[in-house]
């Protein structure tokens, strides 16, 4: 890259005009050989179990970090704990008419912390019983199999199961807004020991740490 100028460095006529462009030339194509280097600021790859940071593709090809997203297929949710290594909140809801569950997505579900916290840490499923929206037959029998499963009482009722489907907790509307679900959701995670838990177990010490600190 740098042998046209050591031959022109021979020659004196050369003029000083050529000298400088040549030199502003090998300045941009060193910057853009820099820019095109790999990083290595850390490790591409994460602990099983443990939640990949931010700008780190997880095993679905998605960015932890994200805010996550509800989604409405049980067995689709399922599938994807046990291949993120996390655990899967179920919110059994009548998400067009409980006002209960209306108050509680206002105040947290809806929250970018609560979105910032799931997307690290959770699958979210919404199991839904609306009375204004079309829900198909085999949906509406779905969603009641899974009501009967976990022995869903009332609305909102939030299910948190481990990557094998098995129960670890119920959740319903709190008072306290985000950071206090949060802590009772990290604290379900970690006193079960949850594939996964090291991430909440660092936020409950944060916590702990900022409250006392």
């Amino acid at each position: 890259m740098f042998s046209f100028l050591a031959a022109d460095s021979a020659d004196c006529s050369t003029s000083l005009f050529t000298v400088k462009k040549k030199l502003f030339l090998i300045t941009i194509a060193a910057s853009a050989t820099l820019t095109a280097l790999p990083s290595r600021t850390g490790d591409s790859k994460s602990e099983p179990g443990v939640p990949a940071t931010s700008g780190q593709a997880d095993s679905l090809g998605k960015t932890a970090g994200k805010a996550a997203k509800w989604g409405t297929d049980f067995e689709a949710g399922l599938k994807q704990a046990k291949e993120m290594h996390r655990p899967i909140l179920l919110d059994f809801t009548g998400s067009d008419w409980c006002g209960w569950y209306m108050k509680l997505d206002r105040e947290i579900l809806a929250t970018p912390e609560f979105k910032q916290f799931a997307g690290q840490h959770l699958v979210l499923v919404k199991i839904d019983f609306p009375m204004h929206q079309a829900q198909s037959d085999v949906e509406k029998a779905r969603n009641d199999e899974l009501a009967a499963r976990f022995q869903v009482q009332g609305f909102p009722t939030l299910v948190l199961l481990d990557p094998e489907a098995k129960p670890c907790g119920t959740l319903g509307y709190m008072r306290g807004g985000t950071e206090a679900f949060i802590d009772r959701l990290a604290s379900l995670i970690a006193s079960r020991s949850l594939t996964g838990c090291r991430g909440c177990l660092c936020w409950l010490r944060l916590k702990l740490f900022t409250d006392h600190g």
